[in-house]
């Protein structure tokens, strides 16, 4: 048996990065995507004051010191001090971003706040009204794709529900075979929960996203550990921007019409996600019977900018990142024996097939280890969706029109 607590986990701040992944930012959202990190991790402090949370615990690349500047530094020592005001202390094990620009030895942290060194992990015993609540072991810059060196994080003597803190990840055995209670993890950016019997192993994400790659809810994870020992993560969104990929199936052929679809479902994609500023990928696609064939990527930037001018400077916006019309579905594949009905047959099989296209090979030898090139080697299915989409309907183009009539 032992006393409950709670404590907030969060990690991954990166307040040396801005939002980005937008091909072009209006004035308006200039503040937002620079200050977006800074109000996303505010928020983490904010959450836990609101809880009561006994602590808070950072797991990995809270800031790149040199690429972050001044603005971050002040900005940490002052939300440091709000916890200290409320007697929340804070345990940090640095990432990747920490071992590259460490916090500067000249500018002391607050008493509240305890930093684990890297290397060998280090303990420390968290005390409520001179009672003690639970060990915490972390080790700092650890790697963001390595696993934990689970052997070297030790239980302490004496029963105490024991948290360890690192970058990384863990293996579901090696957790279950591991002494350690609860693992808060940092290093990666999507939220991800692990359990094994009684064992469990934490990544928040990261507060804020930065990129079409990163969809969804972000936030960090409210820790409540029962008398029994059982740690119960809730998790909290602090995100201030959210991206989010659209498909949206038209039946219709009037561009009135599209528009009307679209309107509905940003308004539905604000009502999902209230006081949240959204940032929108949109494909659009049309069923045979309303095709939108002649002139798509014309009629696709004219919607694209029909959806700024009307959702993008809203309160919250909704930002169209881009907007992408496919090809038409077709209502049932024909096969009459023709080139073109081949030709379409082995697009789709290898579609199902689920393969990737080769397209790094097209690339010219002297720029094959460029990081484009790297990206069309390991394939986008989205991408790859809209590619074959577009050899399909250059086909049909080219076989209808060297069809011979007898």
């Amino acid at each position: 048996m032992s006393q409950p607590f709670r404590f907030v986990h969060a990690g991954d701040f990166h307040l040396e990065r801005p939002i980005g992944g937008l091909a072009e930012v209006p004035h308006h959202l200039v503040d937002l995507c620079r200050d977006g990190p800074f109000l996303a991790a505010e928020r983490v402090i904010e959450l836990a004051v609101a809880e009561r949370a006994d602590f808070l615990v950072l797991a990995g690349d809270v800031l790149h010191v040199g690429r972050a500047g001044p603005r971050a530094l002040d900005f940490l020592l002052k939300q440091f001090d709000r916890l200290a005001e409320r007697g929340i202390a804070v345990y940090w094990a640095g990432g990747l971003s920490e071992r590259a620009s460490p916090w500067p030895d000249g500018l002391p942290l607050p008493a509240n706040v305890h930093v684990f060194p890297a290397g060998q992990p280090r303990h420390f015993i968290h005390e409520a009204d001179g009672e003690s609540l639970a060990a915490i072991v972390g080790s700092g810059n650890g790697t963001r794709d390595g696993a934990v060196a689970v052997d070297k994080f030790v239980r302490p003597k004496g029963g105490l529900f024991t948290i360890a803190v690192s970058q990384g990840v863990i293996g579901r055995l090696r957790l279950a075979k591991s002494p350690i209670d609860c693992w808060a993890l940092g290093g990666n950016h999507r939220r991800r929960l692990q359990r094994a019997e009684k064992r469990t192993a934490i990544h928040p994400g990261t507060p804020q996203a930065r990129s079409a790659a990163q969809l969804g809810r972000h936030g960090a994870v409210v820790v409540q550990v029962d008398q029994d020992g059982l740690a119960r993560p809730r998790f909290v969104a602090t995100d201030v921007a959210r991206w989010r990929r659209v498909r949206l199936d038209v039946d219709v052929a009037q561009r009135h019409d599209v528009q009307r679809a679209l309107s509905d479902r940003a308004l539905a994609e604000l009502a999902r996600a209230p006081g949240i500023d959204l940032l929108i990928d949109w494909t659009i696609v049309p069923t045979a019977r309303a095709s939108l064939a002649s002139e798509r990527e014309a009629l696709a930037a004219d919607l694209l900018r029909w959806l700024r001018e009307e959702f993008g400077r809203r309160s919250p916006a909704v930002w169209s990142a881009t907007l992408s019309i496919d090809a038409p579905r077709a209502a049932q594949p024909v096969d009459d024996g023709t080139l073109l009905a081949d030709y379409l047959a082995a697009i789709r099989a290898f579609a199902a097939a689920d393969a990737t296209l080769p397209l790094a090979g097209f690339v010219p030898e002297p720029h094959r280890r460029d990081p484009v090139a790297e990206l069309l080697a390991v394939g986008d299915g989205r991408g790859q969706t809209r590619i074959l989409d577009r050899v399909a309907a250059l086909g049909r183009n080219l076989l209808r029109a060297a069809e011979v009539p007898e």
